[in-house]
């Protein structure tokens, strides 16, 4: 069954407890805090991905996509967020 589950961001690097298959489908802010929404097949195995907030002009992580950016700070600060590839 897909269904939408949303992951709040708590640090540069977050690690959120998902499912195979997950795909990441929005990046915002809410309320002062980085939010990820993603389409999940709950039937699917239980996985653990890693989320990066990279801040502009900082190094992208090797081995992510990215899944979107989000102001913060009335737009003072834009957060570029990305993924782990899947590992299968």
């Amino acid at each position: 069954m897909k269904t939408v589950h949303k992951y709040l961001l708590d640090d540069v690097r977050t690690q959120v407890s998902t499912y195979e298959g997950a795909r990441f489908i929005h990046v915002a802010n809410q309320r002062e805090r980085i939010a990820v929404w993603a389409e999940v097949n709950t039937l699917a195995r239980e996985c653990v991905r890693t989320l990066h907030m990279v801040g502009t002009g900082t190094d992208v992580p090797a081995g992510t996509d990215h899944i979107g950016s989000a102001l913060v700070a009335a737009g003072e600060y834009v957060f570029h967020i990305y993924a782990n590839r899947e590992t299968r």
